[in-house]
């Protein structure tokens, strides 16, 4: 979130590149979990899925099992991870 010139807040959009490589992602994450994520998502030496599939960059035939398989690799490696704010808990466990 930022402000606008008016003082109001204004909520940015950030794409996946940036989030990957921001300080709080890399102190949240296992260095092994966010390497994986960067190469199969966002790096150029690695598989760049995102860019591909949003970008219609891959041919029909390119669409394969192994990718799905890493993409649901990479959902199971965010589940071992807790998003939710240690204040959030408590709060909620005393209202």
């Amino acid at each position: 979130m930022t402000k606008d010139n008016k003082g109001r807040s204004i909520v940015r959009e950030k794409d996946i590149h940036a989030l990957l490589y921001e300080e709080p992602i890399r102190k949240l994450f296992d260095e092994d979990d966010l390497l994986f994520l960067k190469f199969l998502l966002v790096e150029k030496a690695g598989y760049n899925l995102r860019h591909k599939v949003a970008h219609s960059l891959m041919l029909f035939q390119e669409y394969s099992i192994n990718y799905m398989h890493l993409l649901i690799l990479a959902l199971l490696r965010l589940g071992k991870y807790d998003f939710v704010k240690k204040e959030d808990v408590t709060s909620s466990n005393n209202g």
